[in-house]
């Protein structure tokens, strides 16, 4: 294959004009090439007898590269020749990488030759069949010139010992960033004064160190810029371009520019995206999201919002994977924080969080951390909501390391969280904080009882009172399982929690009647003490069954009391007719302590509405109301008869 090439012949006959062409060219075209084509000023210096050109021309799309001689030859003073060539701008990579044939095309011509050679149309073989050949390019003059051409608005004017000082360095940065540079760029290697086409001026003018002052003094819009050997230092993008375009890897950058679309392609946002690639591209496949969007907010103020939204939209699309795929991921959500103007919709914050959380333990800490302190409650619903929901209890320790701040919210936020042991082993004070924590859940979630198990399993606190406002009725259940010992009470001050559970005895007298056959003689007790005998309503054949199972001489006083106290009130309230071996020792155990003043005053106070009224001057015997009370359900208690109420005989007397 071979890429076709045009060209043309300028030079003097009867004024300086078009002499040969291998191609039809519009007016306007030929106006601005015999411009260009003509001498660059009044004077020639030495080292700029002949120099090159390079321009646009709009009409025909078409690149122009010429080389322009000093025709000494000729009669008429200032004349030159001027051989161009012109080519495709599809052509211009197989160009810049076949310089040395390229410019074996250039021909000077004599005032006594046929021109018809510049006539015909050339062939310059494709990139595909050239042969490699030494680089001959000089790594400081490319860096040199990249910092002038990418990185001034044109026109500029540096100065040149030669004209082919930079000749093969601004070839090949022409070529390769054409596309890049501002539309119809051009310039001149050779330029005795200041140069345009009639309307522009030319771009990159090279310049002999003699005619600088005259050429700073000439009052047209055109930069003097320093000359390689001022520059000191170049820019960190300078030296990143000169890499990336030794090495080929031009064309990546070209591709990830255009990727956030037409408005951007202007040249005056061209460094920008090179110092966002140079930043982006990491090293071993990682992109550097962080401290791209740190640099767009500083390089595109007015733009950082459409930048920095469309390179993380490009991310999540997957569109940047040639460039890399690992990413930073905490450093992206402290960017995402950091940076208000950021949009980042919900499914990329899950994944950003949920891959930070599994890579980076540490970096997901450090933004718990933070967030868990700032005051705006919007960014710490969305943000924290997610870390607390990839967090289970068991990993809550390692990951917070027990720090309130981070445990309170983030419990706050998943409230399965407090089932972590470690929480309730705390201080008094931290616990009443997670537990605070815990009232905020309630409002929005039904609290799991796994937590109130983990409460009572591992505190040393009596936390009954905070555990029955969180679960309600729920906890009773909770606080018998402990009182009966079916589960293990780390604290011993039961008094609250038995007091929750005789408020709400109607669930001792459930379990009761549920469990009664399962159950020892002393969680019978412990039951019975609970329930409310006045006001429940028990199974009477339970209530016997289980008093027929129980063995009274192995139970303490206390425990008889207890017994007693409960079944007398509903022996008296039943109309089942109970075994007279329960009545007989319940109804005794009363009257003895009824008798010896030994019965508890508030115990009475429920008790004598069940009993029947006396004489009212018997009234105050307490005893004499029992065997009453008793006599008139039926009961007919040998043990009772001592204390008959008839008269005593006569006889006796």
């Amino acid at each position: 294959m071979s890429i076709t090439l045009n060209q043309t012949l300028h030079g003097y006959s009867s004024g300086h004009h078009l002499l040969a062409s291998s191609i039809s060219l519009s007016e306007t075209s030929k106006r601005k090439m015999d411009i260009l084509s003509d001498l660059s000023g009044p004077d020639i210096a030495e080292g700029f007898e002949d120099y090159f050109s390079g321009y646009f021309l709009e009409t025909e799309q078409l690149i122009v590269l010429a080389k322009t001689w000093y025709a000494g030859e000729m009669s008429r003073p200032g004349c030159v020749w001027t051989h161009s060539i012109l080519f495709k701008l599809d052509d211009i990579d197989d160009l810049s990488q076949g310089l040395d044939d390229l410019l074996t095309f250039f021909v000077r011509p004599s005032s006594n030759i046929n021109f018809d050679s510049y006539s015909l149309p050339l062939a310059m073989t494709s990139l595909s069949q050239l042969t490699n050949k030494k680089d001959k390019k000089d790594k400081k003059r490319l860096q040199y010139l990249l910092w002038v051409m990418l990185g001034h608005q044109p026109p500029n004017m540096i100065i040149s010992k030669n004209s082919n000082e930079y000749l093969n360095e601004l070839l090949y940065l022409w070529l390769t960033c054409c596309r890049e540079l501002p539309p119809s760029y051009s310039f001149i290697t050779g330029s005795m004064s200041i140069r345009s086409d009639s309307e522009n001026t030319i771009c990159l003018q090279f310049v002999p160190q003699g005619l600088r002052n005259r050429m700073y003094h000439s009052g047209m819009n055109i930069s003097v810029l320093k000359s390689i050997d001022e520059v000191q230092k170049f820019p960190p993008w300078v030296l990143f371009v000169c890499n990336i375009i030794q090495n080929g890897k031009w064309s990546a950058f070209v591709s990830f520019r255009n990727l956030f679309g037409h408005e951007y392609s202007d040249f005056k946002y061209l460094t920008s995206f090179i110092k966002l690639y140079s930043v982006l591209c990491g090293k071993n496949g990682f992109l550097n999201l962080y401290e791209s969007l740190e640099l767009i907010e500083k390089l595109f103020s007015n733009q950082k919002i459409s930048v920095g939204n469309k390179l993380l939209q490009l991310y999540f699309e997957g569109a940047l994977t040639s460039w890399g795929e690992k990413i930073s991921y905490t450093n992206t959500i402290i960017a995402t924080l950091k940076f208000e103007w950021i949009s980042v919709n919900e499914n990329s914050l899950i994944s950003l969080v949920s891959n930070s959380f599994d890579l980076d333990k540490d970096g997901a800490k450090k933004v718990v951390q933070y967030l868990a302190k700032i005051e705006n409650s919007q960014i710490q619903e969305r943000y924290l909501s997610l870390y607390a929901n990839l967090l289970s209890a068991k990993m809550l320790e390692e990951f917070t390391g027990m720090d309130y701040g981070m445990c309170s919210v983030l419990i706050t936020l998943n409230p399965a969280l407090a089932e972590c042991d470690t929480i309730w082993t705390q201080a008094l004070g931290y616990q009443k904080g997670i537990l605070d924590s815990l009232k905020i859940c309630k409002e929005s979630a039904t609290l799991s009882k796994k937590i109130a198990y983990k409460i009572l399993d591992n505190s040393s606190y009596d936390f009954s009172c905070e555990i029955f406002t969180l679960w309600g009725e729920s906890a009773i259940q909770i606080f018998l399982e402990y009182l009966l010992q079916f589960r293990t009470l780390l604290h011993r001050d039961t008094a609250q929690m038995v007091a929750f559970c005789k408020a709400h005895s109607k669930t001792a007298a459930c379990m009761f009647e549920e469990k009664y056959s399962t159950l020892s003689i002393q969680q019978v007790v412990i039951l019975l003490d609970i329930i409310d005998p006045y006001t429940e309503k028990v199974s009477e054949k339970i209530l016997i069954k289980s008093f027929e199972e129980i063995t009274l001489e192995d139970l303490s006083i206390q425990q008889k009391n207890c017994l007693a106290d409960f079944y007398l009130p509903l022996i008296l309230r039943s109309s089942t007719k109970f075994p007279n071996d329960l009545v007989a020792f319940v109804v005794t155990n009363v009257h003895d302590r009824l008798a010896n003043l030994l019965y508890p005053e508030d115990g009475w106070r429920k008790l004598q509405t069940l009993l029947p009224d006396t004489t009212w001057l018997n009234q105050w015997d307490k005893c004499k109301r029992v065997r009453k009370a008793i006599k008139n359900k039926g009961y007919n208690i040998k043990k009772l008869n001592a204390y008959n109420d008839n008269e005593m005989d006569i006889h006796l007397l």
